[in-house]
């Protein structure tokens, strides 16, 4: 099997608006003061390759919701189309964290997100990431508008369709009813067009999709927004080249988004979790911020 450039009919089976919940007008992000001292300065944001997920049973979850619930169901149609077999042991191969074919790791590191909370004030979320910075946790919030207006005007002229917003579905129930249709629609076309249909990409892309925006109900306290970058063609790796970072004593992948406008400013706040150190912490950002022309940045501790 060979990559190919995806398109917006690769992606025909995934409705990116399957969660009919309108985003919150304040998006915050919970991070690192390692993290925050390269968004500020460097003005960008960072978008993790799937492939270097903290947690690999993100992913993993949604091929056991296959597994379980999807190919029983669709049991007959699949073996009357030889389909059954294949999907059941690459789904186990995930699962496994096994290779299936030969370029199987390269197309998921096509995949690069950035997470976003609508909580503003969560107390997992800041207990998640104080533990790793010394009691002292970070979270920068953005405008809903801003960032998907930013991001839209560079990423409609260099990724096309190959971008995706959304707000993570954390209702079984309805993941099964989406991976359902999923199916469905790929049974029917592949029946149309074996041809077009025979390797199986397009309906492991969507699949992938679902990843991506699905997770288990116990990470809801998340209440997580994503957005999601498919760079998959060579053009945007040279546009967009791959950087590492040490995170958590694990190599990481990520690319940069850079959001630097003129007379413009994109984070709207930046909050410090209670700590004996918030004075120094308050007035490192403060330094950090008033050093990167970050005017009107309101800097707070909670």
């Amino acid at each position: 099997m060979t990559l190919k450039s995806l398109t917006k009919e690769d992606f025909i089976f995934f409705d990116p608006k399957y969660n009919n919940e309108l985003v919150p007008d304040e998006l915050y992000h919970y991070t690192s003061s390692d993290a925050i001292i390269n968004i500020i300065p460097k003005y960008t944001l960072r978008f993790t390759c799937i492939n270097c997920f903290d947690d690999k049973q993100e992913y993993r979850y949604v091929y056991k919701l296959i597994l379980k619930n999807i190919l029983p169901k669709f049991k007959d149609r699949l073996i009357e189309n030889k389909l059954y077999k294949f999907i059941e042991n690459r789904c186990n191969a995930i699962i496994q964290d096994k290779i299936f074919y030969e370029n199987e790791a390269e197309i998921y590191s096509n995949y690069f997100v950035s997470c976003f909370s609508i909580d503003k004030n969560s107390k997992k979320m800041w207990k998640e990431y104080a533990k790793r910075e010394n009691k002292i946790g970070y979270q920068f919030s953005v405008m809903t508008s801003d960032l998907y207006e930013c991001l839209s005007l560079d990423f409609r002229e260099n990724f096309k369709d190959k971008y995706l917003f959304a707000k993570v579905c954390y209702d079984r129930k309805r993941q099964i009813e989406i991976l359902e249709d999923i199916f469905d629609k790929y049974i029917y076309y592949y029946d149309e067009n074996r041809d077009m249909y025979s390797d199986y990409r397009k309906l492991f892309d969507n699949i992938i999709m679902c990843c991506l925006f699905f997770k288990d109900k116990k990470y809801s306290f998340e209440n997580e927004v994503r957005f999601v970058l498919i760079r998959d063609t060579q053009e945007l790796k040279d546009k967009y080249p791959t950087q590492f970072i040490n995170k958590n004593s694990i190599i990481s992948a990520y690319i940069e988004w850079n959001f630097n406008k003129k007379d413009y400013c994109l984070l709207k706040s930046i909050k410090i979790s209670s700590s004996k150190n918030n004075f120094s912490a308050i007035y490192g950002i403060r330094q950090l911020a008033n050093y990167c022309n970050y005017i009107d940045i309101n800097i707070v501790d909670i």
